[in-house]
């Protein structure tokens, strides 16, 4: 009997095990399913995270390609800059693919793209997504791009970067001649590279026709370019466009609707203060040697005979302005900002001979002149005119009307820019040669329209 009961206890003891194993196992399950539970809640939090992160990159990266691209006039000031940077952001963005019928908006000097503070820039199917904030600060911006994992994702990510005006190089360096007029060209005339025939090349960007009018024996070495896309070219004798006198050839070098390049602001503010000594009078003769002049406005001075101008020529609007003779240029020829007037009534007339070299050849006692350099003459409102000899000109010429007559030529280390709608004419034998290899593609007294660019150094994580 005794046997039994012993029987049944051990019975009993082994079906309390099983239970407190089966207990335990259950236990362990439980917690092995929380445990797994919780680390792909921790996955997919850290994916989302991550997600969040990349497009917030994803949303600098855009932000970068847009800001890079957008034109800031060169005399815009702080008040106008989110004036400037809103209006061309909206032409850029709205209504685009990007913003999935969303738009960009503007709270005073604060810009969101897209408008709406839960909005999204979807970068995938999956619905990962940023927004950007564009604060001004000054002339600076900061930028601010919140990143979402997914459509209603809450986890985001934010990353932060400054960015500041930066002057980029204008492709108006491109060409020989970049014209916002006609181009009109008779006698015997040429426009060519030197070295390379290519650098020959010409723009024009009116709307005007002829467009570009080659009257006779004239040549163009380069390619001609053109913003109109119904712009005309009128030939007549035996005129050459790259060389050739083929009109087959002439359809491959004859570009139309092209971007017109960013024109140049004058700024001679910079020239102003070395311009001491004060010129009244209306004729000059003889053998003299000028130095920093500042020709008064009226005073419609006439120079003859062998004349020497060094450092900065500074002159005042109205004003006619003739040379006759011989002149010897060490220097820059530069007009007032602003000047009252226009070609008709200002101009500066060389009827003869001259020899012209770059503010960087003038003597140590001119001090911080010598390094103004690239710029030959910057007139605007006035017209150019050109009858002689010139030899080398160091710098760019920049003018609202030019005229090169009868024997004029030499070579220009620089770009002829024509900043009116009125006209470039070369007539008789004028050859205009120009050196892409000595020019300075950032002259003084020149300032182009900004673009923003980033300072690497402001990158960081925010929170969102």
């Amino acid at each position: 009997m005794k046997r039994n009961i012993n029987h049944l206890r051990r019975h009993g003891v082994t079906s309390i095990l099983a239970m407190l194993y089966m207990i335990l196992f259950a236990t362990l399950a439980v917690g092995f399913v929380a445990m797994v539970g919780t680390s792909t809640q921790v996955a997919s939090n850290e994916q989302n995270a991550s997600r969040a992160f990349l497009a917030a990159e994803s949303g600098l990266s855009f932000a970068r390609y847009h800001l890079g691209l957008l034109k800031i006039p060169s005399n815009a000031t702080a008040g106008t800059i989110t004036d400037a940077v809103y209006n061309q952001l909206a032409t850029r963005l709205n209504g685009t693919i990007n913003l999935g019928g969303q738009s960009i908006g503007r709270d005073g000097d604060l810009i969101r793209i897209p408008d709406s503070t839960s909005g999204f820039i979807k970068v995938d199917a999956d619905g990962n997504g940023f927004q950007l904030a564009i604060q001004r600060n000054a002339t600076d911006l900061r930028v601010i791009s919140t990143g979402r994992g997914r459509d209603g994702a809450v986890i985001q990510r934010a990353i932060q970067l400054d960015f500041q005006m930066g002057s980029g190089r204008s492709n108006i360096f491109d060409y020989g001649i970049a014209s916002r007029s006609p181009i009109i060209m008779t006698g015997n005339t040429r426009v060519r590279g030197l070295g390379d025939p290519a650098a020959g090349k010409v723009l024009s960007t009116s709307a005007r026709t002829p467009t570009l009018d080659m009257t006779g024996n004239n040549t163009i070495t380069g390619d001609i370019y053109f913003s109109d896309p119904e712009a005309t070219v009128a030939l007549g004798g035996n005129s050459k466009i790259a060389g050739s006198t083929n009109p087959s050839v002439w359809a491959e070098h004859i570009h139309t609707n092209v971007d017109p390049p960013d024109f140049p602001t004058v700024d001679t503010s910079v020239f102003e203060p070395f311009a001491t000594n004060d010129i009244t009078n209306a004729n000059i003769s003889g053998n003299k040697t000028l130095s920093n002049i500042r020709i008064k406005a009226n005073a419609n001075t006439s120079f003859s005979g062998n004349i020497k101008l060094r450092g900065v020529v500074y002159i005042e609007a109205p004003n006619k302005i003739s040379f006759t003779g011989n002149l010897d240029v060490q220097g820059v020829i530069v007009v007032q900002n602003n000047p009252p007037g226009d070609w008709n009534s200002n101009y500066i007339d060389f009827g003869g001979n001259v020899s012209f070299q770059g503010v960087e050849t003038l003597p140590a006692s001119y001090g911080t002149l010598r390094e103004l350099t690239g710029s030959a003459f910057l007139a605007p409102n006035f017209a150019l005119k050109m009858r002689g000899n010139f030899g080398t000109i160091g710098g760019t010429i920049v003018a609202s009307q030019s005229e090169f007559t009868g024997n004029a030529g030499g070579t220009i280390r620089g770009s002829l820019i024509n900043l009116e709608d009125s006209t470039v004419t070369t007539t008789g034998n004028t050859d205009l040669a120009f050196d892409p290899e000595g020019a300075n593609t950032n002259p003084a007294g020149l300032r182009f329209s900004g673009r923003y660019v980033p300072i690497p150094d402001s990158y960081s994580e925010v929170q969102p």
